[in-house]
């Protein structure tokens, strides 16, 4: 992690790429006009360590970030090691949550919406949905892993008042993404300071 008030900012922004390219691309420029680091496997700005996989360096990524930006989308996305592996973007979305990164969550109202429907159909958590399957060529979402994604962040299984990071912000469109970024990300000052007085900071500096 860089040394906050050294350093930019960093931000891993971890999300499915296939169909949301250029506002992946508008994002990156948004986000570093606000002045931060933006690493995005979509503009080839995380950081590669040769030796390692392509999901070794994404999730050292997001050790080494200083703010997780996790998107989760209908598309569950690729990059599995095994047929039951979990996706590159779900294992780094763990990875940041296990860590207790500082993060924010911005969610397709369309997970959103298929969660509840299934719930109110009394398909609750991921193992009451074990036993479905979608058919092949579903086009609401295309795993119902996502919604598994949606779950940890909003940390479903985790009792109300132990929840941390949890807020994740529904959207329909470009403006709402914009909106929501404006509002959490244009103040770089504010984040420096959090940052700096940040549990997992002070953890860092005193082990240098």
């Amino acid at each position: 992690m860089a040394k906050i008030g050294k350093a930019k900012i960093t931000i891993m922004v971890s999300s499915t790429v296939y169909g949301m390219e250029d506002q992946l691309t508008q994002l990156f420029g948004l986000l570093q006009g606000y002045g931060y680091r933006v690493w995005m496997s979509h503009m080839g700005t995380v950081p590669l360590t040769p030796g390692k996989s392509a999901l070794e360096n994404c999730l050292l990524a997001v050790e080494n970030c200083d703010i997780f930006l996790g998107i989760v989308r209908p598309q569950y996305g690729s990059g599995k090691t095994s047929s039951t592996a979990d996706s590159f973007t779900h294992q780094e979305l763990s990875k940041a949550i296990a860590l207790g990164k500082p993060r924010f969550f911005i969610a397709d109202k369309i997970v959103v919406t298929a969660r509840r429907l299934l719930l109110d159909l009394g398909f609750q958590g991921s193992e009451g949905r074990a036993d479905l399957k979608l058919r092949k060529g579903a086009t609401l979402i295309d795993d119902l892993k996502v919604i598994d994604m949606y779950e940890e962040a909003i940390q479903d299984a985790v009792d109300v008042g132990e929840r941390v990071d949890n807020w994740v912000q529904p959207y329909s469109n470009w403006d709402d993404i914009l909106r929501y970024m404006e509002e959490q990300f244009d103040r770089y000052e504010a984040m420096t300071e959090f940052l700096k007085s940040s549990p997992a900071q002070s953890d860092m500096e005193a082990g240098e």
